[in-house]
């Protein structure tokens, strides 16, 4: 389903805000930390990631992958687990 109204990017989305710059991700982005150290090169300070994790994915891997790139990455990470039950009968991982 995602697959067909999503296409991959080529660059990177940093924003500069009042409070830092700003890059932004997906979750699906968390396993590849050579985005995030692309976005440490760009003087990122804040990274967004929001999440759409099914539950066993969720529980094995969102929250230790946040941290781990936001500590590689000397950068705060925010993220947020969506809750998307009326698109997706998949019972989704929120933390």
């Amino acid at each position: 389903i995602e697959s067909a109204c999503v296409e991959p990017g080529n660059t990177l989305c940093v924003v500069d805000t009042p409070f830092g710059r700003l890059g932004l991700a997906i979750c699906y982005d968390m396993r590849f930390p050579e985005l995030f150290r692309n976005f440490f090169r760009q003087g990122v300070e804040i990274i967004a990631i929001p999440s759409a994790f099914t539950v066993p994915t969720g529980e094995a891997h969102w929250e230790t992958l946040l941290r781990a790139r936001a500590i590689e990455n000397f950068s705060y990470v925010i993220s947020v687990g969506r809750g998307i039950f009326q698109y997706f009968p998949i019972k989704k991982y929120l933390l």
